[in-house]
């Protein structure tokens, strides 16, 4: 005989595992790679999102869930950058090429072009 405050055994709920349910991820293996893809190439999010054939949104969603896929992201995204500055450097040994990147990088120094700056002053009025 069960006392009062005692629940019977067949009343008692039984914890389960966690089954995932809902809409499932669309950010598959294959989005995934066709993401990377895009990033690798200097891509921005909306390029991204056409290629993987996902909206924008999911792919802000995915990489704020997901910080070191940001990361990787990230990281891919810098690759041309780095391309580039490669091939700028492997090029200086061209007269041509070692201006064009002093005039950029020590503009002061070497740049040809004056550089006239101002400054306005904005004055709000309530009307």
């Amino acid at each position: 005989m069960t006392k009062i405050n005692e629940t019977p055994v067949s009343a008692k709920i039984v914890k389960t595992s966690k089954v995932k349910s809902g809409r499932p991820t669309v950010m598959t293996s294959e989005v995934c790679r066709r993401i990377e893809e895009v990033a690798a190439l200097g891509g921005s999010v909306e390029e991204m999102a056409i290629y993987g054939l996902i909206h924008k949104d999911t792919i802000y969603s995915y990489l704020k869930e997901h910080p070191e896929y940001s990361d990787k992201i990230d990281a891919l995204r810098e690759r041309p950058i780095l391309k580039a500055r490669n091939t700028i450097i492997a090029g200086l040994d061209q007269p041509e090429n070692a201006k064009w990147y002093l005039e950029r990088k020590r503009r002061n120094e070497f740049s040809s072009k004056i550089r006239a700056e101002t400054t306005t002053r904005i004055i709000h009025v309530d009307l």
